[in-house]
């Protein structure tokens, strides 16, 4: 039979090979051999990333863990190094992740460290995988008040990042940063790491509605989130006959390329006060293939060109309804 244990702890499609009733018996046999030799009760810390499997494995783990006596401390979403460092700062007898690291979505991992926050040794696998296929023999299951609890720490996330930042003395003052976590663990810590270094702003890529929300609290400047930036740009487009493109900058202001009004044909940019009346920046004008920037102020209007513009929002909205 084959090792259940790979170079990175234990992985499968989660829900398939790496099974809830698998992550019970792995927090069972993982909580009793990392700390059978301890005469006080034992402490795990468990952290996991963004997988949407996390919370199902992560609690059925700390179940496992709790019914063989083990106090747990769920720390949340945290980066892999965050988890092992703060299993070694709080003093508790081992740490577990939850994460597949690059792997797909559909795949998920459980890792040990011990309580120096190290991966475990070879021996020490073995032993818990031994323990999990005999049947956890000699493993005491108590009852009553010896059963363990669950502690919800996600504020220690903070205690990893003013690590994190005095780990790396350097000064980001005036610096412009784009940050794509790839929908990783670090979302939260490496925007809020960046911006106590003194980034002045921080552009970052989000998946979800809640990372959103996380990261425009914790000081990002400007949350990009690609699906929902793309269907709004499809609807833009499609909604209006005359509009071509649309990109969005900040929430409030955006790019268009549309057809010329009909009531600027023939007129010039500086007859019709077009930054005065209409509160929007010829960024260009574009005939077939053929992007003429920077237009010329007496520049002539015609019909078979689009106009490229760039404003407030609500003003470019405003110009499609010109037509």
């Amino acid at each position: 039979m084959a090792r259940l244990f790979g170079t990175d702890g234990v992985r499968g499609i989660a829900n398939e090979e790496l099974t809830p009733l698998m992550a019970m018996q792995l927090g069972q046999a993982g909580a009793y051999v990392l700390t059978k030799e301890k005469e006080h009760k034992p402490t795990i810390m468990v952290g996991c990333d963004t997988r949407i499997s996390g919370d199902m494995l992560a609690n059925a783990l700390m179940a496992g863990a709790c019914s063989v006596g083990a106090n747990c401390v769920y720390v949340g979403i945290m980066p892999t190094p965050a988890v092992a460092y703060l299993t070694q700062k709080y003093k508790v007898d081992a740490g577990v992740v939850i994460s597949a690291s690059h792997n797909p979505v559909e795949f998920n991992g459980i890792k040990f460290f011990d309580g120096n926050g190290y991966k475990l040794p070879d021996e020490l696998e073995d032993e818990i995988e031994k323990l999990m296929k005999d049947k956890m023999p000699g493993v005491n299951f108590p009852t009553g008040p010896a059963v363990g609890k669950v502690k919800y720490r996600t504020d220690a996330r903070e205690e990893y990042i003013n690590h994190a930042i005095q780990s790396v003395p350097v000064a980001l003052e005036g610096m412009k940063i784009v940050v794509d976590c790839a929908e990783g663990a670090a979302y939260y810590t490496s925007v809020e790491a960046l911006k106590e270094l003194g980034a002045r702003f921080v552009v970052a890529r989000a998946d979800q509605e809640r990372q959103i929300k996380f990261l425009r609290k914790i000081g990002a400047d400007f949350v990009v989130h690609t699906e929902m930036d793309m269907a709004r740009r499809a609807a833009i487009r499609f909604s209006a006959e005359n509009v071509f493109d649309y990109f969005e900058l900040t929430p409030k202001y955006a790019v268009f390329e549309m057809e010329t009004p009909e009531a600027w044909e023939g007129h010039t940019v500086v007859e019709l006060e077009v930054r005065q009346k209409y509160n929007v920046n010829i960024l260009g004008v574009k005939s077939g293939d053929v992007v003429v920037p920077l237009v010329d102020p007496n520049y002539r209007f015609r019909d078979d060109a689009h106009i490229i513009v760039a404003g407030d929002k609500e003003a470019g909205i405003r110009l499609m309804n010109l037509h």
